[in-house]
């Protein structure tokens, strides 16, 4: 066991008995508090070296922290002293409360100590132990890891996390996608394709995580939760494809006309636009946990929505028949946007209803 508080637990036990005596605990202790950082380099052995970065603070804090209570050892036994042990006076009593006072104290003193110096902590591992060129250059999932295959329940939490932060990354991309449209800025284009390419990275690896996961013996429960997973992953990717394709298309082309949408136009454009990311929101939101309820209800808003797209085309058609000038030269982008919009809110639904049939299957 690398615990520090599994061991002070057998030390208290030991005192108890009066087979160990307080100076003899208080080296124990200590060494303890170092050991126990051996479990976060073991788990980092596999990991990103950004994990091997915490496992080694973690070690560096541990280790100088021993070294500062050993430097000042017998005004850190006068602080245990002053310790009340509520009036215990055998040693049998006193000795196993003043072991947990050293354990407690001995962190309780890591902390004060290096927390106002977080900063500067992290420069230093960053020098100790720097990223290598190719940390920086490719993406790594922050969740799912090969490690994680032989232990099922813990693979599909991981990958559930690691989905949700794509999905997050797509609601994104969406909200960003009408700021071109509205400030004829393309800076917001340059966002929306490196949020593309974290996108398509987060695909690959989810897919493949995923795959490896199905293979083997599998409960019908985790087979439909893994179907769930690959369905949300790849309905959220097209709506990426989508953003990332026509739409930033569109904006790049935009961006450099002369047009203007008509005041009733954008306002119609950004009332749609909010109501399809409200359907992203929900959807997330159902994703999370599974909702069955809220997934019905999900697909009940999209039906309601989807009679409000063909409202907005009638809408248009008649401020074409009145020759208002900005409604007939945006008139093709503001079409092609609404459908887009459309196309966009019926793969955030689709996760939805794949939920829907995968409990009604259950």
């Amino acid at each position: 066991i690398q615990s520090s508080s599994a061991f002070i637990g057998i030390l208290i036990v030991l005192a108890m008995q009066g087979l160990l005596s307080f100076q003899a605990s208080v080296s124990l202790i200590i060494g303890a508090n170092i050991g126990t950082s051996i479990t976060a380099i073991l788990a980092s052995i596999s990991t990103s070296r950004e994990a091997k970065q915490v496992a080694f603070a973690h070690t560096l804090i541990k280790v100088i922290g021993a070294g500062l209570i050993l430097a000042f050892y017998p005004l850190f036994i006068s602080l245990i002293n002053l310790i009340p042990t509520d009036g215990a006076v055998a040693n049998s009593t006193a000795t196993p409360r003043m072991i947990a006072h050293v354990h407690t104290l001995f962190n309780i003193i890591l902390f004060l100590l290096f927390i106002p110096f977080t900063t500067k902590v992290a420069w230093l591992i960053n020098k100790l132990y720097p990223l290598k060129e190719e940390d920086t250059m490719f993406f790594k999932p922050t969740y799912i890891h090969e490690s994680l295959l032989n232990t099922p329940e813990a693979a599909l939490i991981s990958a559930r996390k690691e989905v949700l932060l794509m999905m997050h990354e797509v609601k994104f991309m969406f909200e960003t996608i009408l700021l071109p449209f509205k400030e004829k800025n393309a800076d917001a284009i340059t966002i929306i394709i490196k949020s593309e390419e974290k996108v398509n990275n987060w695909r690959d690896a989810i897919s493949d995580f995923l795959v490896q996961l199905s293979r083997g013996e599998r409960s019908k429960e985790q087979i439909q939760e893994i179907f769930i997973l690959l369905n949300a992953n790849k309905e959220f990717e097209q709506i990426a494809d989508t953003i990332s394709g026509p739409l930033v298309q569109k904006a790049g082309t935009w961006c450099c006309e002369k047009y203007t949408f008509s005041p009733e136009g954008w306002k119609e454009l950004e009332a749609y636009h909010r109501a399809k990311l409200k359907i992203i929101r929900k959807a997330i939101k159902t994703y999370v946990d599974f909702d069955l309820k809220r997934a019905r209800k999900l697909k009940i808003k999209y039906d309601a929505y989807r009679e409000d797209y063909f409202e907005l085309e009638r809408n248009h058609y008649k401020r074409l028949e009145q020759n208002i000038e900005s409604t007939i030269s945006s008139s093709k982008t503001h079409l092609e946007l609404i459908t887009l919009f459309r196309v966009i809110s019926s793969h955030a639904t689709n996760t939805a209803r794949t939920i829907i049939q995968s409990k009604q299957k259950k």
